[in-house]
């Protein structure tokens, strides 16, 4: 349970919550698929895929057990978060 509270707080909140920073700075979400959802609703349009991936990724979770599934949403949400406080601080181009 603690990777899902991990995976959660990273990929969940805390790339949407970077992603939202950026993109009320001027930044352009480069996901073409979010991308789409960001037109078309706003932040929220942040918030709706990420919940389908995790829901998707906690249904595969629930019959393989594999604790593969939490630690990698854990590590692509801290990698995602990295990517969004360069791109914050340094003015990055990614």
């Amino acid at each position: 349970m603690r990777l899902w509270i991990l995976a959660i707080l990273f990929y969940g909140i805390g790339d949407t919550v970077t992603t939202i920073m950026n993109l009320r700075s001027g930044c352009v979400e480069l996901n073409p698929v979010v991308n789409l959802f960001v037109a078309g609703y706003g932040e929220l349009g942040i918030i709706l895929p990420k919940i389908s991936i995790i829901a998707f990724c906690y249904y595969l979770y629930r019959d393989t057990k594999s604790q593969i599934i939490p630690i990698a949403l854990f590590v692509i949400g801290l990698l995602c978060i990295a990517i969004n406080v360069c791109v914050s601080l340094f003015k990055w181009s990614v």
